[in-house]
């Protein structure tokens, strides 16, 4: 082997040195991990004080310092890291003005600020402490899941207390679901893709049958993605293209999402029609469908409010927290005329609170225009990443789509609070980790070249795979 093919760190640098670094590296590889546990183990303990506050955001606060003096070389392996982070800082610089200039109330705005600010650091913190290793990206994951239950268990939501599935035990199981089908994808045997579609698709049944109808047609739809046919040649032609093709490899997945999505929609509505999901899903579908927008908008009444709100104040919105009695008069005569609109689960001072139900929709009534664009580029990183699950390794890719999948349905349905942050900053974290940073062939997952003499490039398939 010539010194052409090492390299260019490691020329000059002699195995004791590097089996030095490496032990150093092996030592900060087990702290991260450990990170990595205590984050996800602790992600859904709260604290009620004036909001709630989660303990493992306590956490990331308190490792944000470590991260900003360490991260340097994380972020400069991501153009789309910057991205987000720098849209995410103008999203809360454009809330301040906005705030500003409606008056908004201190407690107000405090929720508002800390909200964004909150978000911003559990990205920057896991982008930290995952990076790219794929195996603490999956022990994270699991450990996500176990603090699920901790905190169904130490201090249930509101929520969880009404609907224990849906907002305790599915996303749960849906983790731990996904992990067990990466572990099955290591080969792409026939009986191995047929048990990774059994077992998701148990999950998926259990999720229609339990009134999760999101989860459920998330879950299946980042299944059929994971499992769909590639090729080698596909995938070293995908880590090559230019923003041409790679932008209409985007549009023909978002047109491939959709199709999925209108067909899991159609499945579920033939379904929960002749009775096959329970009496109770049967008269929730038909009060939906009765209404004349289709099950989607009658099932989210909140899109109608946040339409209108957006087109009276459309550029710098109406505060954190917004509220409007005329709003609220708009929610109650939607609800006469059979919209779903939930109720917020709040304090006194939320009675007035103008529903958005959505990531895109919830930023810009209250921050006005930048914090939609900021959505609408994550929307769009989403969707691009989709398209590009290939690039990484087979064991991740089922948690990579279902984030994905997750992040486009939240950034149009969900509403941005406390659990769904942390989601949304999860999802965005690993989708850079794994599809959007740049990393040298044969490198280590954490940028750490083997010492001259020990160098050997692994081929691209291998890589991805």
């Amino acid at each position: 082997m010539t010194t052409d093919s090492l390299p260019q760190a490691s020329l000059g640098r002699s195995v004791p040195q590097y089996e030095a670094a490496s032990s150093i590296r092996k030592g900060r590889d087990v702290g991260l991990a450990a990170l990595a546990v205590l984050l996800g183990l602790t992600a859904d303990i709260r604290i009620h004080v004036v909001g709630d506050i989660y303990v493992g955001e306590v956490v990331m606060v308190l490792l944000l310092p470590v991260a900003l003096l360490q991260g340097q070389r994380t972020l400069a392996t991501s153009r789309q890291q910057m991205s987000l982070l720098l849209l995410g800082l103008a999203w809360f610089g454009d809330q301040i003005v906005s705030d500003a200039v409606n008056g908004s109330p201190i407690f107000n705005y405090v929720r508002g600020w800390s909200n964004i600010a909150a978000f911003l650091i559990d990205f920057f913190v896991l982008r930290w402490v995952l990076r790219t290793s794929v195996s603490r990206q999956r022990t994270y994951i699991l450990a996500l899941a176990a603090g699920g239950i901790i905190g169904l268990k130490l201090t249930p939501s509101v929520e969880a207390a009404v609907d224990a599935w849906k907002f305790g035990l599915a996303p749960v199981i849906s983790l731990a679901t996904l992990v067990a089908c990466g572990a099955l994808l290591r080969s792409r045997k026939p009986a191995r893709l047929i048990a990774v579609l059994g077992l998701s698709g148990c999950v998926v049944v259990a999720n229609f049958l339990l009134g999760y109808r999101s989860e459920a047609g998330i879950l299946a739809i980042a299944t059929l993605l994971t499992l769909a046919p590639r090729s080698s040649r596909s995938q070293a032609r995908l880590a090559v293209e230019g923003f041409g093709r790679s932008t209409r490899r985007a549009l023909l997945t978002a047109l491939a999402l959709l199709v999925l999505a209108v067909g899991v929609l159609a499945g579920y509505s033939s379904a929960a029609q002749a009775g096959l999901l329970g009496s109770a899903a049967q008269a929730k579908y038909q009060s939906q469908a009765s209404i004349g927008w289709g099950v989607l908008v009658g099932g989210r009444g909140e899109i109608v409010i946040s339409a209108a709100a957006i087109l009276e104040r459309p550029v710098l919105g109406f505060g954190s927290w917004p509220s409007s009695s005329k709003y609220v008069a708009l929610a109650d005569e939607l609800r006469g005329e059979g919209f779903t609109i939930d109720n917020y689960v709040g304090d006194l001072t939320d009675i007035e609170l103008i529903q958005t139900h959505s990531f895109l929709f919830g930023a810009w009534v209250s921050a006005g225009i930048i914090g939609a664009l900021f959505w609408i580029y994550v929307l769009g990183l989403a969707v691009r990443s989709a398209s590009r699950l290939q690039l990484a390794r087979r064991q991740i890719q089922p948690i990579l789509a279902y984030l994905a999948i997750h992040l486009i349905w939240d950034t149009l349905f969900s509403p941005f609070s406390g659990e769904s942050r942390l989601t949304a900053a999860t999802a965005l974290a690993l989708l850079v980790g794994n599809l959007w940073t740049q990393q040298p062939l044969g490198a280590s997952s954490e940028g750490m070249p083997p010492p001259s003499g020990r160098y050997t490039a692994r081929p691209l398939e291998g890589r991805l795979s």
